[in-house]
Protein backbone atom coordinates (compact mmCIF):
# COMPACT_ATOMS: atom_id res chain seq x y z
CA UNK A 1 0.00 0.00 0.00
CA UNK A 2 1.07 3.31 -0.57
CA UNK A 3 1.90 5.35 2.46
CA UNK A 4 1.44 9.01 2.57
CA UNK A 5 3.09 11.35 4.89
CA UNK A 6 1.65 14.92 5.51
CA UNK A 7 3.98 17.18 7.42
CA UNK A 8 3.22 19.33 9.46
CA UNK A 9 -0.27 18.65 10.80
CA UNK A 10 -0.60 21.55 13.77
CA UNK A 11 -3.27 20.09 16.33
CA UNK A 12 -5.94 21.99 18.99
CA UNK A 13 -3.04 22.05 21.51
CA UNK A 14 -0.44 23.55 19.56
CA UNK A 15 -2.74 26.44 18.62
CA UNK A 16 -3.81 27.23 21.93
CA UNK A 17 0.04 27.07 23.46
CA UNK A 18 0.60 29.58 20.66
CA UNK A 19 1.49 33.62 21.37
CA UNK A 20 0.47 34.63 18.42
CA UNK A 21 -3.24 35.46 19.08
CA UNK A 22 -5.30 38.57 17.49
CA UNK A 23 -4.98 40.07 21.33
CA UNK A 24 -1.03 40.61 20.51
CA UNK A 25 -1.51 41.56 17.58
CA UNK A 26 -0.37 45.38 17.10
CA UNK A 27 -3.33 47.00 15.42
CA UNK A 28 -2.69 49.78 13.32
CA UNK A 29 -4.46 51.64 9.71
CA UNK A 30 -1.69 49.87 7.99
CA UNK A 31 -3.10 46.40 9.02
CA UNK A 32 -6.92 47.25 10.54
CA UNK A 33 -8.80 45.60 7.73
CA UNK A 34 -6.51 42.75 6.95
CA UNK A 35 -7.09 41.99 11.15
CA UNK A 36 -10.49 42.65 11.03
CA UNK A 37 -11.06 40.03 7.73
CA UNK A 38 -8.72 37.62 9.87
CA UNK A 39 -11.46 38.04 12.59
CA UNK A 40 -14.38 37.28 10.81
CA UNK A 41 -12.95 34.33 8.92
CA UNK A 42 -11.89 33.02 12.61
CA UNK A 43 -15.81 33.46 13.82
CA UNK A 44 -17.50 32.37 10.25
CA UNK A 45 -15.39 30.03 8.71
CA UNK A 46 -16.25 29.45 5.09
CA UNK A 47 -19.71 31.90 5.33
CA UNK A 48 -16.50 34.79 5.07
CA UNK A 49 -14.29 35.25 2.64
CA UNK A 50 -12.69 32.15 0.12
CA UNK A 51 -10.57 32.00 -0.18
CA UNK A 52 -8.74 35.19 2.06
CA UNK A 53 -5.62 36.71 1.13
CA UNK A 54 -3.19 38.62 2.91
CA UNK A 55 -0.61 40.31 0.96
CA UNK A 56 2.72 42.36 2.30
CA UNK A 57 6.02 42.86 2.74
CA UNK A 58 8.31 41.16 4.77
CA UNK A 59 7.99 41.46 8.71
CA UNK A 60 4.94 43.16 8.78
CA UNK A 61 2.70 40.52 10.62
CA UNK A 62 0.92 37.99 8.03
CA UNK A 63 1.99 34.79 9.73
CA UNK A 64 0.47 36.44 12.84
CA UNK A 65 -2.67 36.87 11.99
CA UNK A 66 -2.42 33.34 9.97
CA UNK A 67 -1.57 31.68 13.82
CA UNK A 68 -4.37 33.88 15.24
CA UNK A 69 -7.24 32.59 12.90
CA UNK A 70 -6.08 29.46 14.09
CA UNK A 71 -5.84 29.71 17.53
CA UNK A 72 -9.25 31.44 17.51
CA UNK A 73 -11.12 28.73 15.60
CA UNK A 74 -9.73 26.35 18.27
CA UNK A 75 -11.01 28.03 20.67
CA UNK A 76 -14.30 28.25 19.70
CA UNK A 77 -14.76 24.74 18.29
CA UNK A 78 -12.37 21.83 19.76
CA UNK A 79 -13.47 19.56 17.05
CA UNK A 80 -12.31 21.90 14.12
CA UNK A 81 -9.83 20.82 11.62
CA UNK A 82 -7.33 23.21 10.86
CA UNK A 83 -4.23 22.60 8.73
CA UNK A 84 -1.49 24.78 9.08
CA UNK A 85 1.72 25.44 6.89
CA UNK A 86 4.21 27.16 4.92
CA UNK A 87 4.44 27.18 0.77
CA UNK A 88 7.92 24.97 1.74
CA UNK A 89 5.65 21.97 3.88
CA UNK A 90 2.98 21.59 1.02
CA UNK A 91 5.83 21.16 -1.61
CA UNK A 92 7.03 18.66 0.69
CA UNK A 93 3.41 16.66 0.84
CA UNK A 94 3.18 17.16 -2.59
CA UNK A 95 6.26 15.82 -3.93
CA UNK A 96 5.71 12.96 -1.50
CA UNK A 97 2.52 12.48 -2.77
CA UNK A 98 3.76 12.07 -6.12
CA UNK A 99 6.74 9.66 -5.34
CA UNK A 100 4.30 7.78 -3.96
CA UNK A 101 1.67 7.58 -6.32
CA UNK A 102 -0.62 9.11 -3.77
CA UNK A 103 -2.08 12.46 -4.76
CA UNK A 104 -5.68 11.25 -4.92
CA UNK A 105 -4.91 10.24 -0.98
CA UNK A 106 -3.40 14.10 -0.41
CA UNK A 107 -6.84 15.46 -1.70
CA UNK A 108 -8.98 13.03 0.37
CA UNK A 109 -7.07 14.40 3.25
CA UNK A 110 -7.70 17.94 2.60
CA UNK A 111 -11.03 17.29 1.92
CA UNK A 112 -11.88 16.38 5.63
CA UNK A 113 -10.43 19.68 6.95
CA UNK A 114 -11.85 22.99 8.04
CA UNK A 115 -9.56 25.66 7.50
CA UNK A 116 -6.68 25.37 5.65
CA UNK A 117 -4.13 28.01 6.31
CA UNK A 118 -0.47 28.81 3.74
CA UNK A 119 2.03 31.05 4.39
CA UNK A 120 4.68 32.12 1.98
CA UNK A 121 2.12 31.95 -1.02
CA UNK A 122 4.28 32.85 -3.82
CA UNK A 123 6.65 30.29 -3.47
CA UNK A 124 4.44 27.95 -4.50
CA UNK A 125 3.84 30.06 -8.02
CA UNK A 126 8.00 29.56 -8.25
CA UNK A 127 7.65 25.47 -9.18
CA UNK A 128 5.19 25.03 -11.60
CA UNK A 129 4.90 21.10 -11.23
CA UNK A 130 3.92 22.15 -7.66
CA UNK A 131 1.20 24.86 -8.52
CA UNK A 132 -0.40 22.68 -10.82
CA UNK A 133 -0.58 20.57 -8.02
CA UNK A 134 -1.85 23.03 -5.76
CA UNK A 135 -4.30 24.33 -8.20
CA UNK A 136 -5.43 20.44 -8.46
CA UNK A 137 -6.33 20.48 -4.69
CA UNK A 138 -8.39 23.66 -5.22
CA UNK A 139 -10.10 22.42 -8.28
CA UNK A 140 -11.68 19.11 -6.50
CA UNK A 141 -12.84 20.44 -2.79
CA UNK A 142 -15.52 22.25 -2.42
CA UNK A 143 -15.73 25.81 -1.50
CA UNK A 144 -18.80 25.33 0.82
CA UNK A 145 -16.72 22.78 3.25
CA UNK A 146 -13.11 24.13 3.08
CA UNK A 147 -12.44 27.58 3.84
CA UNK A 148 -8.44 28.59 2.76
CA UNK A 149 -6.73 31.56 4.33
CA UNK A 150 -3.11 32.23 2.28
CA UNK A 151 -0.67 34.69 2.84
CA UNK A 152 2.32 36.33 1.08
CA UNK A 153 3.61 38.84 -1.08
CA UNK A 154 1.42 38.09 -3.92
CA UNK A 155 -1.99 39.74 -4.21
CA UNK A 156 -4.83 37.53 -5.62
CA UNK A 157 -5.28 39.62 -8.97
CA UNK A 158 -1.40 38.65 -9.48
CA UNK A 159 -2.24 34.88 -8.90
CA UNK A 160 -5.09 35.57 -11.13
CA UNK A 161 -3.01 36.80 -13.64
CA UNK A 162 -0.65 33.04 -13.53
CA UNK A 163 -4.33 31.02 -14.05
CA UNK A 164 -7.21 31.86 -15.77
CA UNK A 165 -9.39 29.03 -14.18
CA UNK A 166 -8.84 31.33 -11.07
CA UNK A 167 -10.65 33.73 -11.73
CA UNK A 168 -13.55 31.35 -11.38
CA UNK A 169 -12.47 30.02 -8.34
CA UNK A 170 -11.38 32.45 -6.77
CA UNK A 171 -15.15 34.71 -7.58
CA UNK A 172 -15.75 34.77 -3.46
CA UNK A 173 -11.98 36.14 -2.92
CA UNK A 174 -10.98 38.93 -0.62
CA UNK A 175 -7.49 40.51 -1.12
CA UNK A 176 -6.40 41.98 1.32
CA UNK A 177 -3.18 44.37 2.18
CA UNK A 178 -1.04 45.04 5.08
CA UNK A 179 1.38 48.27 4.44
CA UNK A 180 4.10 49.55 6.22
CA UNK A 181 3.06 50.65 9.99
CA UNK A 182 4.07 54.31 10.91
CA UNK A 183 7.22 55.50 13.67
CA UNK A 184 4.63 55.10 16.37
CA UNK A 185 3.42 51.17 15.69
CA UNK A 186 6.87 50.47 14.82
CA UNK A 187 7.94 51.46 18.30
CA UNK A 188 4.65 49.59 20.04
CA UNK A 189 5.33 46.45 18.37
CA UNK A 190 8.98 46.64 19.04
CA UNK A 191 8.14 47.17 22.98
CA UNK A 192 5.45 44.24 22.70
CA UNK A 193 8.14 42.08 21.34
CA UNK A 194 10.21 42.90 23.92
CA UNK A 195 7.39 42.45 27.12
CA UNK A 196 6.69 39.13 25.30
CA UNK A 197 10.29 38.29 26.22
CA UNK A 198 9.92 39.71 30.05
CA UNK A 199 12.09 43.06 28.92
CA UNK A 200 11.34 46.23 29.72
CA UNK A 201 12.08 48.45 26.33
CA UNK A 202 12.94 51.73 26.74
CA UNK A 203 11.00 54.14 24.61
CA UNK A 204 13.74 56.01 23.64
CA UNK A 205 15.56 52.97 23.02
CA UNK A 206 12.64 51.80 20.77
CA UNK A 207 12.91 54.65 18.76
CA UNK A 208 15.78 54.58 17.92
CA UNK A 209 15.78 50.95 16.58
CA UNK A 210 12.14 51.50 15.03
Amino acid sequence: MNKLSICPISNYSDFLSSDYDFGSFVEAQANRFAKAACIDVSKNGVRSYNPLLIYGGIGLGKTHLLKGIAKAASLQRQDVSIVYQSAEQFVHNWVDAIRSDSEDKLIEYFESVDLWLVDNIELLTHKKPVWEGFLNILEYISQDKLQIVLAGAISIDELQELDEWLKSRFINSLSVEISQPDQDTRIEILRGKAMSADFELDVDIASLLA
